[in-house]
This record gives structure tokens, sequence and C-alpha cells, in this order.
């Protein structure tokens, strides 16, 4: 007889880890030891399951329900082609460990010819599966059970017929034409009523031909001796 125990403790209630362990239809999704199972999981119940070890050799048995309490155990006992060949009595535990958070363990005893001839074979396959099974059913729960980001408030609608704000009227004049300068970087001349706030006389036009020089007022020199010339 040869008996091989695996537990793995997980973030996450009893009734969630029932959920996924029960859900054999779906175990092909996650779990890499036994790649295939359906069947019924109440008592009573037969299951059809198809096991994948590392030595990339499939086994395949049917195996009955006889112990089912839901959320924290469920036992199947199955056989390979005959009961005297190879025989197995299989559980799985699921143990509370406070809010949110449980064991999962099972536990196999194997019994017949083939397990007598491959004992370490078979303890050292099955401790693998097993370990590695728990550990992938313990991720499948906690992405099933992960919390969700709330959706967004959606914006307030405006009542209809609720009065709004009429749009700001722009002053006349308001809007000025943007000087050359500001566009090509070059001075721009500042007005000077911008400076003293009072208007500038127009240029006075020069008559053609007159000329531009100012008059000169001549100053007398004074000679040598003192006189004027």
């Amino acid at each position: 007889m040869i008996e091989i125990t695996a537990s793995y403790d997980i973030d996450a209630s009893p009734e969630a880890v029932w959920s996924v362990l029960t859900d054999l239809e779906k175990f092909h999704f996650w779990n890499p030891f036994i790649r295939n199972a359906s069947g019924s999981t109440e008592l009573g119940g037969t299951v059809h399951v198809r096991v994948q070890s590392s030595l990339r050799v499939p086994l395949g048995f049917r195996a009955r329900i006889y112990d089912r309490e839901p959320n924290r155990r469920l036992r199947w006992r199955g056989h390979v082609a005959a009961p005297w060949l190879a025989f197995g009595d299989h559980s799985f535990t699921i143990e509370p460990l406070g809010e949110h958070r449980s064991r999962l363990v099972q536990h196999e005893t194997f019994t017949g010819v083939l397990p007598w001839l491959a004992q370490r074979l078979l303890a050292r396959e099955t401790q693998r599966g097993f370990d590695a099974m728990n550990r992938a059913l313990a991720e499948r729960v906690r992405s099933m059970v992960a919390p969700t980001a709330a959706p967004a408030a959606p914006p307030t609608a405006i009542p209809s017929g609720a009065p709004t704000a009429p749009p700001a009227a722009i002053p006349s004049g308001a809007l000025t034409a943007i000087p050359s300068g500001a566009l090509t970087g070059a001075p721009t001349a500042i007005p000077s009523e911008a400076l003293t706030g009072a208007p500038t006389a127009p240029p006075t036009a020069i008559p053609g031909g007159a000329s531009t020089t100012a008059p000169t007022r001549d100053t007398p020199t004074t000679a040598l001796n003192g006189a004027p010339r």
C-alpha cells in the first residue's frame, strides 16, 4: 500500500475552493495533473478522470463518489482495468483557516499489483501531480475572487428645460489688431497716447520745396580787439 498526501493554503473561503474543485468540466482550463474530468460529484455519482504525469503517459480511470460534504470533503474510489491490478482511494479535504482562508488537502491510498511493482515511481509522480494541482487550483480560485474596479459614475444629466447661462458677450473694440512686430519679433512703436492718455496731433505737412532745416540765428563774432565786426 502507498499513501500520498499534499496540502496547500489558499487565500479564499472554503466555498470558493469547493466551487472550483467540483466544476469538473473546467479542469482542462487550469489543472496540470487531472487534465480531463467529467461526470457527477453528487453522492453515488460516477466520474471519469484522465491523469497526466510528468512522464507524459496519460492514465484514465473511472471512480465512484462515496463521501461528500459540501464545502468540506469529497472522496472517490476507482481502479484501472481491475481492482486487484491498481486501486485508488482519493480524498479532497477543505479545512477553514479563518475568514477568506482555507487549506486544501489531497490524500490517496494505492493498492494492487501495479502500485506494488512501481512504488517509487508512482509515489514520486503522484506527489508532483498533487502539488502542481494544489498550486494551480489556488491560483484559479484567487483569479475568480479577485476584486474588480468599481464602475465609473455616469455624468450628471441636466434636466430638460433647465435655464442655462447665456454666453458672455465680447465688448465692441475688445479685439484689436495684432501688431506685425508681435509676430515677426521686430519692436513696435508705442503710441504716445497709450502712455499719456492724450491724443497726438497729426504731423504738419511741409510745402514742396521748403527747406526742412531749422533757421539759425546769427551770432555776432568778436574781433581780437573786442569790437564787433
